[in-house]
């Protein structure tokens, strides 16, 4: 007759046994889930300063001690709840222990969905009553409330690991926050990722394997993309760079805007939209001021200042973000100049801050999505590079040096500004 064989036990009563090794046995794996309980914020914390810059990791660093709070009564009675598991497990009086996890489950779903309702409704009076500095008060309201959209499972895995610590079992609790701490830190990585840059490097490689006469390219700045240009260079596979980020890239040579002259020709343009005075904001990329808006910071006067300048990552949602939390900081602008990408984005930021006054939008872009907004006056002025003769001008060098075998003479030739204002869009 066949056999069942038995499912590996992972209970263990706490009353039988060497007190010694029961206690180790148990504290161990405790011990290892508080590292990776902290492994959840620092991790937090660590790819969002990384990726996403100073405002957003201010916003997730004054998290822990208003979720905390908030949260410490559930887990001191899921820990209480433990120890009346653990008692009548320990008296083999198992209704009571059927009696007491079902009560633990049932107070813990109320519990967490009524957190859930109240932190997500709630969160900005409690911010406000932290005093939260108002630059960081829009990511911190949306981190908050992401936060306690999910806080019905954080309730629930505390109960169930009180439960399964009251059998005896510390082990299974560890196994789940491992994988879920991992699986936070893969999603971080993911949603904080700008550009798809490996499809690019992977283009890049299909071009040097098929042994392509000749490559013009405009990529992000990446490792793995630079990596794949040199590889071109190194297969004698001559290089275009238009408007390209990566640096120090053998290449044919490189076509840009005149930034210098895009800076300048944005200062005048500005003094036409404000009547020649008024206060300018900058919303910029991380990494200190670019030649683009040096040159646009010295054509600029006296009655046209540059009065403020906020930093962001060129994530929609932070653009975002950032520009709620440079309105509400400095509500006073005339003007806004957009050099962080995201013009969409600052756009809606600005429609739904509905300022007294609202900024003449100014960025140094174009594309079919902000031709509209220049249509519709969301945005005033438009100061790009010229996609269309750059592009142009990359095929006809290149065409020249593959047939004529003519090398350009500038290893960098600038392109002027293709200037579009509202009216003309």
């Amino acid at each position: 007759m066949a056999q069942t064989v038995p499912a590996r036990q992972t209970v263990q009563n706490m009353t039988e046994g060497s007190p010694v090794s029961l206690i180790l046995r148990f504290a161990l794996p405790i011990f290892i889930s508080q590292v990776f309980q902290q492994l959840y914020s620092t991790a937090d914390a660590f790819i969002v300063g990384k990726y996403l810059g100073t405002n957003a990791f201010a916003a997730v660093s004054s998290s822990g001690t208003l979720i905390m709070l908030l949260t410490s009564l559930f887990i001191g009675t899921a820990m209480g709840a433990g120890v009346a598991i653990s008692k009548y497990f320990g008296a083999g009086d198992y209704e009571n222990v059927s009696r007491a996890v079902h009560t633990n489950l049932a107070f813990g779903i109320v519990s967490g969905t009524l957190l859930t309702l109240i932190g997500v409704f709630l969160t900005p009076t409690f911010l406000v009553w932290m005093n939260t500095d108002a630059q960081v008060m829009p990511q911190a309201v949306e981190y908050f409330r992401y936060y306690f959209l999910g806080v019905l499972a954080t309730v629930l895995y505390n109960m169930c690991t009180s439960i399964l610590n009251a059998l005896g079992d510390s082990r299974r609790p560890l196994h789940y926050l491992i994988i879920s701490s991992l699986v936070n830190i893969a999603l971080d990585l993911r949603e904080t990722e700008a550009a798809d840059t490996e499809q690019q490097a992977a283009c890049l490689r299909e071009f040097r394997e098929s042994g392509a006469a000749g490559v013009i390219a405009c990529t992000a700045d990446d490792e793995a993309v630079k990596t794949a240009l040199c590889a071109l260079h190194d297969a004698d596979i001559p290089l275009i760079l238009v408007h390209s980020a990566p640096e120090n890239v053998p290449c044919l040579c490189r076509i840009e805007q005149d930034v210098q002259q895009a800076g300048r020709t944005a200062a005048r343009m500005l003094r036409l939209l404000l009547g020649g005075s008024g206060r300018v904001g900058v919303l910029r990329t991380p990494g200190g001021v670019t030649p683009q808006e040096q040159s646009l910071a010295d054509a600029l006067d006296e009655n046209l200042p540059l009065a403020v300048a906020a930093e962001t990552k060129p994530s929609p949602k932070l653009a975002y973000m950032n520009t709620r939390a440079l309105l509400s900081r400095c509500p006073g602008l005339d003007a806004l100049v957009i050099l962080c990408g995201c013009v969409p984005e600052v756009c809606r930021a600005i429609h739904d801050a509905n300022p007294a006054a609202r900024p003449a939008l100014l960025c140094f872009e174009n594309s079919p999505e902000i031709a509209a907004l220049l249509r519709s006056g969301a945005v005033a002025c438009a100061v790009s590079c010229d996609a269309a003769e750059q592009g142009r001008l990359a095929m006809r060098l290149l065409f020249e040096h593959l047939v004529y075998e003519r090398t350009p003479e500038q290893s960098t030739v600038c392109t002027p500004s293709l200037i579009t204002l509202a009216e003309n869009a």
